[in-house]
């Protein structure tokens, strides 16, 4: 006799048609108005918070229906947090950022924005992740105090971007200090003469490398640094 294991599985059963089918016509508008999964292709994910919190609060204030498409404000706003969990269960982080794939012995880095290098041409390529996005649990990044080992992070060309495409990461590896903040950025160098390289938000752009550098001198921190790329230095 075979035993089945439902236990763990989702019930779908919970969910009632007074729950699904508003929610389906507000998607179906959505579809009409733009397009099917319109969310996936771009879309930055604080559009889809703002227009839940819209919705929530205009219900909140009296109205039931939405003016426009004459569907429940709740239903709308179930929809555009559904489109958040479905971001998240893809892979996609807040502002359109993808999560990096972790390699071997690092992580990859993607644009946030369709990028065209020019022929010859560099480009810096915002990547909207932070350290603290992709930091290994092991790893103890930041200001460390009366050591002479202190973490840093290295942007890297990937083979495969510069086998085929001829595109590499012009001053790799390029080392990130312990102190930075802001957004990763790549600087990517088409080291084509005759070809433009476009790049897709999205795509792997580069890797980030994680290990240890040892100096001689005490460590103190530069209060007045305020850039990010190329701010430590002329």
């Amino acid at each position: 006799m075979t035993v089945k294991h439902d236990q763990d599985k989702p019930d779908y059963s919970l969910l009632t048609r007074g729950m699904l089918e508003p929610m389906v016509r507000a998607l179906m508008f959505g579809e009409k108005k733009y397009s099917r999964h319109n969310y996936k292709t771009g879309f930055k994910n604080t559009r889809l918070t703002a227009a839940a919190l819209r919705h929530i609060m205009a219900y909140q204030d009296g109205e039931d229906n939405d003016s426009e498409s004459g569907i429940s404000h709740l239903a709308h706003a179930m929809v555009a947090l559904g489109m958040l969990l479905d971001n998240k269960a893809n892979n996609v982080m807040e502002e359109g950022r993808h999560v990096p794939d972790k390699t071997l012995s690092g992580t990859y880095l993607c644009s946030t924005h369709d990028v065209t290098l020019p022929p010859l041409g560099r480009a810096v390529v915002d990547t909207g992740i932070y350290l603290t996005d992709v930091l290994p649990p092991d790893l103890h990044f930041g200001r460390t105090e009366e050591t002479d080992v202190v973490p840093c992070a290295m942007v890297c060309s990937r083979s495969g971007l510069a086998t085929k495409e001829g595109v590499v990461v012009l001053n790799a590896p390029g080392i990130i200090d312990a102190d930075y903040d802001k957004t990763i950025k790549v600087i990517l160098y088409n080291s084509n003469s005759g070809t433009h390289v476009c790049l897709e938000a999205g795509e792997r752009i580069a890797q980030l490398v994680f290990s240890y550098a040892y100096r001689k001198t005490e460590l103190v921190k530069d209060e007045g640094r305020q850039g990010g790329l190329g701010s430590t230095g002329e």
